[in-house]
C-alpha cells in the first residue's frame, strides 16, 4: 500500500525543506512560534514568522535563529530578552550587582512579537537569514514603522495578542531556578 501524501498548505511540490522561509533581507515584525534549548551547542535557537516589515515580500515566511554562547553572542542574548520583556536593564544590574547568575526563561519567548533586522548571508555555498543585535520591543520607537498593527491586535509591549497573554515575566532574569531556565555562571557570566 502507498502512502497517502496530504497537499494541504504545508505541501510543497517542488520539494525541500525550508520552502517556506525568507529570502530577503530586511527588517520585520515577527511572531515567535517556537524555541529548542541546547541545540548543537547554541544555548537557544528561535524559530520566526513574519508577521510584516521590510520587504513586504516575506510575510508569512519563516526563519531561525541559533543564538551561541560567545561572549559577543551573549549581547544579542540580552537584546533578545529585553525585546521580548522578558527582563529589564534594572532586573540585571541588579543581578550583577548582588553577584548572581542572570537566570533567563527561554521558554517564556514563544508567543513574543518584536522586531528584528535580518541580513542574508551565504556561507559553505548556503543562503541563510542571520540576525544582528537590531532586536526591538514592538512598543519601541525604532520598530513602529515596521508593524503590522492587525497583527498586534491592540496588544502593546512584545506579546502575542492571540494567545491572550500580555504580561511580561518581571523576574525572568532577576532569580535562579525554575523550569527551563538558562542559568549563566562562571565564564558564561553576562557581565564578566
Amino acid at each position: 500500500m502507498g502512502y497517502k501524501m496530504p497537499t494541504d498548505d504545508g505541501f510543497n511540490p517542488e520539494g525541500g525543506g525550508d520552502f517556506n522561509a525568507i529570502t530577503e533581507s530586511g527588517t520585520y515584525h515577527v511572531h515567535i512560534t517556537g524555541i529548542d534549548e541546547e541545540h548543537d551547542g547554541s544555548p537557544v535557537v528561535v524559530d520566526y514568522e513574519v508577521l510584516g516589515g521590510l520587504p513586504g515580500s516575506q510575510i508569512g515566511k519563516t526563519f531561525r535563529d541559533y543564538f551561541s554562547g560567545s561572549a559577543k553572542a551573549r549581547g544579542r542574548i540580552v537584546n533578545l530578552m529585553l525585546a521580548a520583556k522578558l527582563t529589564t536593564v534594572d532586573a540585571m544590574k541588579a543581578a550583577k550587582d548582588q553577584g548572581r547568575p542572570v537566570v533567563f526563561e527561554f521558554s517564556q519567548l514563544t508567543g513574543r512579537q518584536l522586531v528584528i533586522e535580518v541580513t542574508m548571508k551565504t556561507h559553505e555555498g548556503k543562503t541563510r537569514p542571520k540576525c544582528g543585535f537590531d532586536i526591538y520591543a514592538t512598543d519601541d520607537d525604532r520598530a513602529k514603522s515596521f508593524l503590522n498593527q492587525g497583527a498586534l491586535g491592540g496588544a502593546t509591549g512584545s506579546t502575542d495578542a492571540a494567545a491572550g497573554s500580555t504580561e511580561a515575566s518581571k523576574d525572568a532574569a532577576t532569580a535562579g531556578g525554575g523550569s527551563g531556565a538558562t542559568e549563566v555562571k562562571g565564564d558564561d557570566n553576562l557581565f564578566g
